[in-house]
């Protein structure tokens, strides 16, 4: 009779590094929302036990059961935290929708947006999508899961610490989502607002006309003409985002 024998300190390091992937998986709305459950679990019990058995993770045995529950909190953090920072890559090209849907007045008839779970303008859902397109298109998703495999060097289970040099890393990144969305948004902004300003020049020089009941349907019809023509453009500003904010993450992953 052969026996088979498992360390318990391995079990628990790939127990914690599962825990630490399905707090990243969930922290997105797309995999929440769009993807079967028992799927995302599998997928991260595959990836934390391909993580323990090829990568040298350090850890040890932890005989409290107080100790494991801290150790299962700290990992549920640190994967909000990576699954937010990822997710932040997406919200700016989203919000770019949400401003170009305000400018055409989209707003006034938002609709529930299945992903997410929020009122949203049709737009800014087509931004969504885009940005997901670009990002499953151009591996995004594959850099950064190889990336936070990579890091279970620098923050491994249950010993991970986060210094401050590290944590100011991230401060960066929420500004550089309201830049990002105006770049990306800036062409159909620009023609709009130059569309409204020519309106009221209108309305100014001939108030016996009403100028105003033609503009909502004409600021629809010249937004989606700049969109239909700018969206190559915005693409490769997406494009040289993604690039800056993998590194940027890469970076934080490994304390560089």
């Amino acid at each position: 009779m052969i026996g088979i024998s498992i360390p318990i300190a391995g079990l628990q390091t790939v127990f914690l590094i599962f825990v630490r992937m399905l707090s990243i998986a969930f922290a997105f709305p797309f995999v929440r929302n769009s993807v079967p459950k028992p799927f995302v679990v599998l997928f991260c019990l595959v990836v934390a036990i391909i993580s323990a058995t090829t990568k040298t993770v350090s850890g040890g045995y932890i005989d409290s059961l107080g100790l494991l529950f801290l150790g299962c909190l700290q990992e549920v953090l640190i994967g909000a935290l990576i699954g937010l920072l990822v997710n932040l890559a997406l919200e700016a090209v989203q919000m770019a929708g949400r401003i170009v849907g305000f400018q055409m007045g989209f707003a006034m008839g938002a609709v529930v947006d299945p992903v997410s779970g929020e009122q949203d303008t049709g737009l800014s859902q087509l931004y969504n999508l885009f940005g997901a397109m670009l990002f499953f298109g151009l591996d995004c998703h594959l850099v950064i899961l190889k990336a936070i495999i990579d890091s279970l060097h620098t923050l491994p289970p249950f010993l991970s610490h986060m210094m401050p040099g590290r944590i100011s890393q991230i401060f960066p990144i929420f500004g550089e989502i309201f830049v990002v969305a105006i770049k990306i948004s800036a062409p159909v902004l620009a023609t709009l607002i130059l569309t409204s300003l020519s309106f009221g020049m209108a309305a100014k020089l001939t108030p016996q006309l009403n100028i105003f009941f033609v503009l909502l349907p004409f600021k629809i019809l010249i937004g989606l003409m700049a969109l239909v023509l700018s969206i190559s453009f915005a693409g490769f500003g997406v494009k040289d985002f993604y690039n800056n904010f993998l590194k940027l993450i890469i970076s934080f992953l490994n304390g560089g």
